[in-house]
């Protein structure tokens, strides 16, 4: 009976490490993908280049598109709803407090590769929590939508969300790189300032 139970012990210890590390080597690979973004020094410059400028939080409820050719990502994005609770800026005139707006993030998980792509070093909005956006209108195929100015400068965290946190992407084969985004600190800082004290 105690051989039983030892061997039945063992066999479980052994099931239970092979889950635990099959379940760790499937962790998704981060890859930055670079682009040409534009740059603010100051939150003027950030409010003159902005079509809307608005608080409030990311909902639930992304859709994901990736476009792939012979297994390679060529583009990818992800559209997201944000629900505004104040506008700052509107120059359509035509926004207001409890609309939800779609923001397109430079942030994009490929299913197929196990592989999460940040253009130009973004990290998307984390759901329910709380941001001040600093944006510009697009339309693409009848859908308008907004798009971070700056790409990473327009998206300022009002909480701790994780998305300042630097990160080790890989770009090319071998080679990994971190991105520290302390950079953006004092622009957020004297946005968050002056539009959320």
């Amino acid at each position: 009976m105690k051989r039983t139970t030892c061997v039945a012990l063992a066999v479980l210890l052994v099931l239970l490490a092979a889950s635990c590390s099959t379940g760790a080597n499937n962790l998704p690979e981060h890859h930055y993908a670079g682009a040409k973004t534009l740059a603010f020094e100051t939150v003027e410059e950030m409010e003159d280049f902005s079509k809307l400028i608005v608080k409030g939080s990311r909902q639930s409820g992304e859709e994901t598109f990736v476009t792939t050719y012979n297994g390679m990502m060529l583009s990818g994005y992800v559209l997201s709803p944000f629900l505004i609770t104040e506008v700052y800026k509107d120059v359509s005139g035509s926004l207001k407090e409890g609309d939800i707006i779609t923001i397109l993030e430079n942030e994009v998980y490929d299913k197929a590769t196990n592989i999460v792509y940040h253009i130009g070093g973004y990290k998307k909005m984390v759901e329910g929590c709380d941001y001040l956006l600093f944006l510009d209108a697009a339309n693409m195929n009848g859908l308008d939508y907004y798009v971070a100015a700056g790409v990473q400068f327009g998206t300022v965290s009002l909480q701790e969300d994780g998305r300042a946190d630097p990160v080790r992407y890989r770009r090319g084969e071998d080679v990994y790189i971190e991105i520290e985004y302390d950079s953006y600190f004092p622009l957020w800082e004297a946005a968050k300032e002056k539009y959320a004290p």
